[in-house]
């Protein structure tokens, strides 16, 4: 049924549009043949509803992808860079120049004499150069390392690794004065003392020479054979099959020695140069060969 237009009523045909005549001509009321039914409006007709689709099934995840592991860059091998080493001072080795039977230099004339003379009777003829033999190690007592004289003939060659003058050259006279002409030592000048075996200088040093130990000596009790290797006032005593080798020690002016280290340590002893020994503190003398 439609709506009358007229009020809330329907129209139930009694008139086209309104529910009666009277509310044709006066809207709102009503005549006694009116049915008075109000109006419903219709329900809206939809179209069914459509069920909804299943909610999906949530499938596995995926396998996590492995990441790749990186490969590790070569580390490099350092090229070993070999130590900076100081090169070590030329070793100096002193050749036996001096006379066997007095304290002067061989000159070649008689193999291991100053002249034919000494050779024989222990005199010295015309010919003979009388140069003092002072080739050796010297200390002054004060500078650690000991200056080396190495000789030929009259000329002088001084060298001490730890000195700014060195090396410096000069000559020994017959009356055992010395003269540096070349080096940091030129214009000094000395003398040298043959019984106290030291040099005197003009500036007020005095030198005194080590005793030479380098060399094979043998014990005068048991004939063992020692070998002694020298290196300034410093010194190595060793020996084949003997409990105390090797055993250091240190020389001194005085021709005096004393082992530092080693199964000898703390022995003393005290190198005769008119016999070519060294006596010990403990009745030991070792004889050079």
């Amino acid at each position: 049924m439609a709506k009358c237009q007229g009020c809330f009523f329907q129209c139930t045909g009694i008139s086209p549009v309104h529910c009666c005549h009277r509310c044709s001509h006066e809207p709102g009321l009503h005549g006694p043949h009116c049915r008075q039914i109000p109006f419903t409006p219709p329900q809206q007709q939809y179209p069914p509803q459509q069920p909804y689709p299943p909610a999906p099934v949530p499938s596995a995840p995926p396998a996590p992808v492995p990441m790749p592991v990186p490969t590790p860059m070569p580390v490099p091998t350092p090229t070993p860079v070999p130590p900076t080493s100081v090169p070590a001072a030329p070793k100096i080795y002193l050749k036996d120049i001096s006379c066997k039977r007095c304290s002067y230099v061989t000159t070649g004339v008689v193999g291991g004499y100053c002249c034919m003379a000494c050779s024989i009777s222990g005199s010295h003829g015309l010919l003979c150069k009388k140069t003092r033999c002072i080739q050796g190690i010297w200390t002054d007592g004060i500078v650690p390392e000991p200056s080396t004289i190495q000789q030929d003939g009259q000329k002088l060659t001084v060298t001490n690794p730890s000195q700014p003058w060195s090396p410096s050259t000069g000559k020994i006279h017959k009356n055992n004065s010395i003269e540096f002409t070349v080096g940091g030592l030129k214009g000094l000048v000395g003398t040298f003392d043959p019984p106290s075996h030291t040099i005197s200088f003009s500036n007020g040093v005095k030198w005194a020479i080590l005793p030479p130990l380098q060399g094979s000596w043998r014990a005068g009790q048991s004939n063992d054979i020692i070998t002694i290797t020298q290196k300034g006032s410093s010194f190595t005593a060793t020996s084949h099959g003997q409990p105390w080798s090797p055993s250091t020690g240190t020389l001194h002016s005085n021709n005096g020695l004393t082992f530092s280290s080693g199964g000898l340590v703390e022995l003393t002893g005290s190198y005769d140069p008119t016999t070519n020994q060294i006596k010990f503190s403990n009745n030991c003398n070792w004889v050079k060969m």
